[in-house]
């Protein structure tokens, strides 16, 4: 019984750390859903005044079908961080897994004045795991590099080849950003449930990010100096080539 209150107790742990990560995720790709809607609007609006301006008419209604495309893309990239995740899990290419969210934190980093630079290293084995909880992840660790960011600053994502010499292969993700770092005696701390540095939040986007990361078989780290920006780490083992040669 206590096996079963301690798993629905992280589920709904889960279900909050993803309500509010979707929420701040929200705030910020607002203004890029209302920028093509208004060019929308506009193209309506002088639609009864100039049915007969055929070059009026092609442009315009080019452009409105681009910028609902860009709707509907943002939407299906948002709705697909909101999906319940699934137990089982298949063989992914971190790279691509992650760029739907890249491209939903570009709003929210422009909005803040902050720039994102991407590294994908090319060739990288696969990794067996379950997208939905990568992008979560990612999702999580790039949204506190970005809120803890002045204006001004870049965050960082890197996606390589682990450099271990020994043992099974692994693929690293690294998110880092040029924040005011974490003091050193918070570091142990960052990770245990309702634990934040925050004015506002709950204190479960790390602690959520840790417990997907080992049930995946991973490890995360952090280094952080005071002034200078902290560096996320999470260490992912990759599939196993036999796998990864079928795709199951």
């Amino acid at each position: 019984r206590l096996s079963r209150q301690l798993r629905r107790s992280e589920v709904i742990l889960e279900r909050a750390n993803r309500l509010s990560s979707l929420g701040t995720l929200a705030g910020g790709i607002a203004h890029e859903i209302r920028n093509p809607l208004v060019a929308v609007k506009t193209f309506l609006d002088l639609l009864p005044e100039r049915l007969n301006d055929k070059d009026f008419l092609v442009n315009f209604r080019n452009l409105s079908l681009s910028e609902l495309r860009r709707v509907t893309d943002l939407i299906t990239d948002l709705l697909s961080l909101g999906k319940t995740t699934a137990a089982g899990r298949r063989v992914v290419a971190l790279g691509a897994t992650l760029e739907p969210v890249m491209r939903l934190m570009e709003s929210t980093a422009h909005k803040r004045e902050v720039t994102l630079v991407e590294q994908l290293e090319p060739g990288l084995p696969p990794v067996l795991a379950d997208a939905d909880q990568l992008k979560q992840i990612a999702l999580n660790l790039i949204l506190n590099a970005i809120e803890v960011s002045p204006p001004g600053t870049s965050v960082g994502l890197v996606v390589r080849r682990g450099t271990e010499e020994v043992g099974p292969q692994v693929v690293v993700l690294e998110v880092s950003d040029q924040g005011p770092g974490i003091p050193h005696e918070q570091l142990d701390d960052i990770f245990l449930p309702f634990f934040t540095t925050k004015d506002t939040g709950t204190g479960l986007g790390l602690a959520m990010v840790h417990q997907m990361v080992v049930a995946h078989g991973g490890q995360i780290t952090v280094d952080s100096v005071l002034g200078s920006g902290t560096t996320f780490r999470v260490t992912l083992p990759a599939a196993h080539t036999e796998l990864a040669n079928t795709g199951t």
